[in-house]
């Protein structure tokens, strides 16, 4: 029997009613070249028997310690010295925990947060995600807050990383996470540690979904998501970002990260705006309740603050009284911002020809110039003279000239032998 001291990672996986990815998701945690491992699933409450009895296939198919956690998650059930969170819609490489425990013990790192390739589905295709980070964040085994403060509020929030599984009790992290949790996690744990690397190579695979709200909460925008949902718990969404809000208040770091925290959020509430969802007038009203409330706790520190989308969007919701309005009124400053283009653009053309009508005046001129000193050549008593000759021809005029030359020779010898 493997005793507690010997695993060195234990899989918390979250398994959800997809049976043929939860199957693909456990082969590639079965093969990896890390042995001492154990797998901990947590199953959505949405499984139904299909993927549960996969679960109990494996269990019979592994010398690997695979258990069930159905109830509340409990530290006492963890037998590794590091947790890897995962999803049982994705797979990892075969070397991909051996890689990040290696870099977990050379760093004493509490957290190595990794590199991730999404795989898109419908176009069978895999592309590395680009976090957008800065090379001294990368290759830095200390990630403070301090110091990377931009990267950490900018990057993509995904919690599939490793942590030290007594870092984690210590802060009393829940790892029973929802789409609405993602970010309060990222935040609770980056936040309580400077002892945080970078796995540099992708080491997990997550299935592209056009139609998942993790994308959204876990802060990456940037896909062509279809944005259409059944439903959004919109309370779960905002106790989660009041949780967010009042871990850097009792953190007392809410004021050095003003700037971050509102546009964080702002950014969020935008882009959430934009979901076409069943209760999309409940999810408004509590928005708008929010902001209002903003608005006479925290103005100042908005107006100071904000990006210029995000406080356009402020302004916007502030004088709106309903979604309808607030698409409304983002139509209308489209609209003005296409005319101000439009406006940009005849100006720049409206310059242009100004500047070619003024270059032909000044052609014009100059000719004009040119023609008038043609002018006095042409009337001038030597031109007038050579005329004749300009008449004849060059060789003519040459030869005449040569012609008159031998004749006044001519009669100058004559003159001189007669005299």
């Amino acid at each position: 029997m493997i005793i507690k001291k010997e695993i060195k990672i234990s899989l918390c996986l979250s398994v959800f009613p997809d049976k043929k990815s939860t199957a693909e998701c456990f082969e590639s945690l079965l093969n990896q070249t890390l042995d001492e491992i154990e797998i901990i699933c947590m199953p959505d409450n949405n499984c139904d028997e299909d993927v549960l009895e996969i679960i109990d296939y494996y269990k019979t198919q592994s010398n690997i310690p695979i258990s069930v956690m159905k109830q509340e998650f409990n530290y006492n059930q963890v037998n590794g010295e590091y947790i890897f969170l995962c999803n049982s819609k994705d797979w990892l490489s075969m070397v991909a925990l051996d890689y990040i425990y290696n870099i977990a013990k050379e760093n004493n790192s509490d957290i190595v947060l990794s590199s991730v390739n999404i795989y898109d589905e419908k176009l069978k295709s895999i592309y590395e995600l680009d976090y957008g980070l800065s090379n001294d964040f990368m290759n830095s085994n200390s990630l403070s807050h301090k110091l990377f403060s931009n990267e950490l509020f900018s990057m993509v929030k995904y919690p599939y990383n490793l942590y030290k599984t007594s870092f984690l009790e210590k802060i009393d992290a829940d790892l029973n996470l929802n789409e609405y949790d993602i970010g309060f996690f990222f935040f609770k744990t980056v936040f309580n540690t400077s002892k945080i690397s970078f796995s540099m190579e992708p080491i997990l695979n997550i299935r592209k979904k056009e139609s998942d709200l993790y994308y959204f909460m876990a802060n990456d925008f940037n896909r062509n998501l279809n944005k259409e949902y059944v439903s959004f718990d919109v309370d779960s969404f905002f106790k989660s970002m009041e949780n967010i809000k009042s871990f850097f208040r009792e953190k007392g770091i809410y004021d050095l990260y003003k700037y971050d925290l509102t546009n964080y959020f702002m950014n969020i509430y935008r882009n959430i705006c934009t979901f076409n969802m069943e209760n999309e007038e409940v999810f408004y009203k509590k928005l708008h309740e929010t902001i209002l409330n903003y608005y006479k706790t925290n103005h100042t520190d908005y107006l100071l603050n904000l990006t210029s989308p995000n406080m356009e969007f402020y302004r916007i919701l502030l004088k709106s009284k309903s979604k309808f309005e607030v698409d409304a009124l983002y139509k209308i400053n489209d609209l003005k911002l296409e005319n101000e283009k439009l406006s940009r653009e005849v100006n720049k053309l409206t310059k242009l020809l100004k500047e070619e009508k003024n270059l032909k005046n000044k052609e014009i001129k100059q000719n004009k110039k040119i023609r008038h000193k043609l002018d006095e050549v042409l009337n001038s008593n030597s031109w007038k003279l050579m005329n004749g000759f300009r008449m004849i021809g060059l060789y003519k005029s040459v030869a005449l000239v040569i012609f008159i030359l031998l004749l006044i020779i001519s009669i100058m010898i004559i003159l001189i032998i007669k005299y």
